[in-house]
């Protein structure tokens, strides 16, 4: 990934958008959409045959969700220099990603932006067993922003206003941003009400830029991403008290054939060098962090 290696057959980054973030509901909701898996047998036949071509490099493959982009990114690039392996990055939909692990995509580790793609592959003996390495890493917040200052959103009781005519989020369906954000917009007493004006997108990527380019008047997104985004402002800071406490979970996937990297990377991103790239990034460092090492 950086320039003092010479690219793996992984160099490539695979941005898999096919959505599934929820933590809420996954087995119903999702087991049912198993047309991907196919095309995922393919990939990982072919991923097998790209490292047996690699012969003696040192790849880890990081399946990793769509909001850690930016940092991770940063994160994997320092370790590469420092450590020697080559790392490649994978983003997309939490839970789409732990259905591909599932299916036999050659994940080696897993960082999910919400504990019920984790508790997924828990469940399958794929993650979080003995033996296995896994820490709470990271924490977040959710934020309402539109594409000016607005001093009109001072609650979410606010976005059922008549001046607010499309409300954009991640679909709760899809990604545990709209399962956040569909958790507060309950709890205020205003998510029933909204309906019509509901924008959904795949991540919380997508439903940032439908308020970028004008699609919705406000968005409910990660304050990470607001941050990120040079076109957008914070109209209204989302009381954590009002949804389930937003946590990364990160871990080692069962079976992998870089059992040692893996360990070694859940280290370095865990440490203060990488939580200060996080940091600088939006996000917070979790109170809760349980590492297995």
């Amino acid at each position: 990934m950086t320039q003092g290696h010479k690219p793996s057959a992984f160099s490539i980054r695979m941005d898999i958008t096919l959505g599934m973030n929820s933590s809420a509901g996954f087995n119903r909701r999702f087991l049912p959409r198993m047309a991907t898996q196919s095309i995922w047998v393919a990939l990982a036949v072919a991923t097998c045959l790209a490292l047996i071509a690699c012969g003696g490099e040192r790849d880890l493959l990081v399946f990793a969700a769509t909001s850690l982009r930016d940092p991770l990114t940063q994160v994997s690039e320092i370790y590469e220099s420092e450590s020697g392996v080559n790392v490649n990055l994978s983003f997309g939909g939490s839970q789409s990603l732990a259905q591909q692990i599932a299916s036999g995509a050659p994940a080696d580790v897993f960082i999910s932006a919400g504990s019920g793609p984790v508790d997924f592959l828990e469940e399958r003996g794929l993650a979080s067993v003995p033996g296995s390495h896994s820490l709470r890493l990271l924490s977040n917040e959710l934020v309402v922003v539109t594409r000016d200052k607005s001093g009109d959103i001072d609650s979410l009781k606010s976005l059922t206003s008549g001046g607010i005519e499309r409300i954009a989020l991640a679909d709760p369906a899809l990604a545990p941003a709209g399962t956040y954000a569909e958790e507060a917009l309950r709890s205020a007493g205003v998510w029933d009400g909204l309906q019509g004006k509901l924008l959904l997108g795949k991540d919380v990527r997508a439903a940032m830029t439908y308020v970028e380019v004008g699609n919705a008047d406000a968005g409910i997104i990660y304050r990470t991403d607001a941050l990120s985004s040079d076109s957008l402002e914070v109209a209204h800071s989302i009381d954590p008290e009002l949804h389930s406490t937003i946590i990364y979970p990160a871990v080692s996937v069962n079976g992998s054939s870089s059992t040692g990297d893996a360990s070694g990377y859940l280290e370095f991103i865990s440490s203060e060098e990488s939580i200060s790239v996080f940091r600088r990034f939006g996000f917070s460092e979790t109170m809760f962090r349980r590492i297995g090492f």
